[in-house]
């Protein structure tokens, strides 16, 4: 068995590197979703930039950017969209107000239930996307329930909204 993997798509070569390298770095959006189960969850946000910060926003979410990130992101002129992408293993289920204290904040409606043994896989329908996140088997949820999930910044992928390819510093 090789020690590389080359993604292709319609023809052409995306990415070749280790298995980590695709997960870890994707180059783009089709790289980073083709990589990885349950499937990285993606959300179309606009970039909101002040002073002393750039942060990107939409009805069901909120990204402060640090670092590396805030760089990339710098590049786009404000009201830019970017296409924020998350694995569901990064995500925490939280409490309103500690998901709105988290780097990363992300809320939507339950749209449908995976049952998975000792987890379950949620999924939520959301505006500008979907997202999925894995819980505990014991946390009741039922479809149409709203729920709140934080992140660490430096656990999402900024894609670009025209192009697909991911924003690096």
């Amino acid at each position: 068995m090789g020690d590389r993997i080359a993604v292709m798509n319609d023809g052409r070569i995306h990415q070749v590197g280790t298995p980590d390298e695709l997960y870890d770095a994707p180059v783009d959006r089709f790289v980073a979703s083709f990589i990885g189960t349950p499937a990285i969850g993606f959300v179309v946000c606009r970039v909101d930039r002040s002073v002393d910060a750039v942060e990107l926003v939409a009805d069901c979410a909120h990204v402060r950017l640090k670092g590396t990130q805030s760089r990339a992101a710098q590049k786009k002129a404000q009201d830019d969209r970017v296409v924020v992408g998350i694995r569901p293993e990064r995500l925490v289920l939280m409490s309103e107000l500690d998901a709105r204290r988290s780097d990363v904040m992300l809320h939507g409606a339950v749209e449908a239930l995976e049952m998975l043994g000792a987890e379950q896989l949620v999924h939520m329908a959301v505006s500008g996307g979907s997202f999925s996140a894995r819980l505990a088997r014991d946390r009741s949820v039922k479809i149409d329930e709203h729920l709140w999930f934080g992140a660490a910044a430096r656990d999402v992928y900024l894609f670009d909204d025209d192009t697909g390819l991911a924003l690096r510093a």
